[in-house]
């Protein structure tokens, strides 16, 4: 620090003992003004901050945010914010957060948000878009937000669908004497079953990306189908589909029958298709004419012939004639063709009165 002499402060006494008094007084008040200004306003400093770079502004105390922004010469442009805190070392730190552009796109839409600071679930709030149930989104919920930030919602759902599936019908093979070899027939005729089936999709943004089955439910069970195969070295030239319990042993004789013709003297003949019989019943290959005084219209009958070497088969007594009544022949027996009754002709055969 400079020191002055004592030939300087002499000096200094001299010049201003010539100067006029008023000067003088205007001097001493100036003076006397700029340590009141001094004492009653302070300066103060302030740190500015933006795009990362910090500014320090020196100001006397009272100025707003703005003056003291204008002092550092930095603009704001629309949805810009400014944050201003105070240190308890008595100066104030301005942030300016510059706004930038978030796209958030949801529900199908595409939409653009301005801000300039927060989170992800702030964006959102922005955006008028809420999150629901099982939602999620591309980015963590929790994130700070940047500068042209992308942030896609999956919507998810779920929906309860009803299917209605057949339970397939199993088929089970069984061996008669009834058909020859390599015939069948349908004993009983199979039936699919159903089952109510609940399904619950979950779907995300409209596409089904989980299948869930939910319930099953037997509405109907399935019928077994019967297919009987025959074994029998002799085909039954009777068209009448016998009863499911209707069977024969290894001998070709029924497994249960009430009575039997044996020896009975049986020949065969052909009519118009279609012909009405005697008892009323259109005649068919499987309807026989009899003495109805012995066997009664109606009556089940299975015939073979006597040696076994012939099957004429299940067969339904309907119809009579002379020589029936007369005793000649016992059974006539009906062929749909001319030809067929020929092939029989006449022949002893065994009469099986089933009912």
């Amino acid at each position: 620090m400079h020191s002055y002499s004592e030939k300087e402060g002499h000096l200094i006494r001299r010049l201003l003992a010539k100067l006029p008094k008023r000067v003088y007084a205007f001097l001493l008040c100036g003076l006397l003004l700029f340590f009141v200004i001094a004492a009653t306003s302070p300066m103060s400093q302030v740190y500015v901050i933006a795009e990362g770079d910090q500014q320090t502004v020196i100001h006397t105390a009272g100025k707003t945010t703005h003056e003291l922004l204008d002092l550092a010469d930095k603009k704001l442009e629309e949805k810009d914010v400014v944050q201003r805190t105070s240190s308890a070392f008595g100066h104030d730190t301005l942030t300016i957060y510059r706004a930038y552009s978030v796209r958030i796109e949801a529900d199908g839409v595409e939409k653009d948000v301005i801000l300039a600071y927060g989170d992800v679930a702030d964006a959102l709030a922005l955006g008028g878009v809420t999150l629901s149930g099982e939602d999620f989104i591309s980015v963590d919920l929790k994130a700070e937000t940047q500068p042209d930030m992308e942030i896609v919602v999956n919507r998810v759902g779920y929906e309860e669908r009803v299917v209605y599936e057949d339970i397939p019908y199993e088929t089970e093979y069984t061996t008669t004497y009834l058909l020859g070899l390599g015939s069948s027939r349908v004993v009983s005729v199979g039936m699919n079953g159903k089952q109510k089936l609940v399904y619950r999709d979950k779907i995300v943004d409209g596409k089904v990306v989980e299948t869930e089955l939910v319930s099953t439910k037997i509405v109907s069970l399935p019928k077994t189908q019967v297919i009987a195969n025959g074994i029998s070295h002799r085909t039954p030239h009777s068209l009448i589909e016998p009863p499911a319990d209707f069977k024969l042993d290894a001998s070709g004789v029924p497994t249960n029958y009430r009575y039997v013709i044996t020896n009975a003297i049986s020949t065969a003949y052909s009519a118009q298709a279609g012909s009405y019989t005697a008892s009323g019943m259109r005649a068919f290959q499987g309807t026989v004419a009899v003495d109805p005084k012995v066997i009664p219209y109606g009556t089940h009958l299975y015939i073979t012939s006597a040696d076994g070497k012939y099957v004429y088969g299940y067969a339904i007594a309907a119809d009579t004639g002379t020589a029936l009544r007369d005793g000649i022949i016992d059974v006539d027996l009906f062929f749909n063709t001319y030809e067929g009754s020929c092939r029989w002709g006449k022949k002893k055969v065994n009469i099986y009165v089933l009912d």
